[in-house]
């Protein structure tokens, strides 16, 4: 009988601290990809803003110093039309 019990409290204890991490997991999983989310779009709207390229000077630049070498993108202009311009592939 007790080693009947001691089983199922050892598997009760076990699913529990099981369900407790992968829902700690899951919420940190979560925070970090909204994060990540929110930081990709404010490199991409600064970019729109100074025309598909970071500044030369740091004082117009919210980043990082590292920031221009470690995104990679590449910008393609368009006219009304839905025509292409010009296409930047040199970052």
């Amino acid at each position: 009988m007790f080693q009947d019990l001691r089983k199922r409290f050892i598997l009760t204890a076990m699913l529990s601290v099981a369900i407790v991490l992968a829902a700690i997991l899951t919420f940190i999983d979560v925070l970090y990809g909204l994060s990540q989310n929110s930081s990709a779009d404010q490199v991409l709207k600064f970019l729109a803003a100074n025309n598909g390229r970071f500044p030369e000077n740091s004082y117009d630049n919210p980043f990082s110093e590292e920031t221009p070498y470690s995104t990679r993108f590449f910008t393609v202009n368009i006219n009304n039309k839905d025509g292409v311009v010009s296409i930047n592939m040199g970052h």
